[in-house]
């Protein structure tokens, strides 16, 4: 039987997940503008795609996957040099996809499912 804590840890889970998901979003679309400016048309591709997937208002949201943006990150620095702003931008979404990823971990763990 579920107490008034369990539904209250949820809500609260459930409440930073979704504010996880909004700044890594917010992550993404700022490392899309940096990349466009410099001519990254790849990176800036595939942040786009990912802050839309982000956006989504459904109500359960679908499961974003950011290898193929680490991917494209990774490829540009192989063949040229990436600014400092770059290099920021990225590192901020990253860091926000890892704050996504706990949070999620934090939900299913919360809701009483296995890792």
């Amino acid at each position: 039987m579920n107490t008034r804590s369990d539904r209250d840890d949820l809500t609260a889970q459930r409440e930073a997940l979704t504010a996880a998901r909004t700044r890594w979003r917010e992550a993404l679309v700022d490392l899309a503008r940096t990349a466009s400016r410099e001519g990254a048309a790849e990176v800036a591709d595939e942040a786009s795609a990912l802050a839309r997937a982000l956006a989504s208002r459904a109500k359960r949201p679908p499961a974003v996957d950011g290898s193929g943006l680490a991917g494209a990150v990774s490829a540009l620095a192989r063949t040229s040099v990436p600014s400092d702003a770059f290099d920021e931008a990225a590192a901020r979404a990253r860091a926000a996809e890892q704050l996504v990823d706990q949070a999620a971990y934090d939900l299913r763990t919360a809701s009483g499912e296995d890792g």
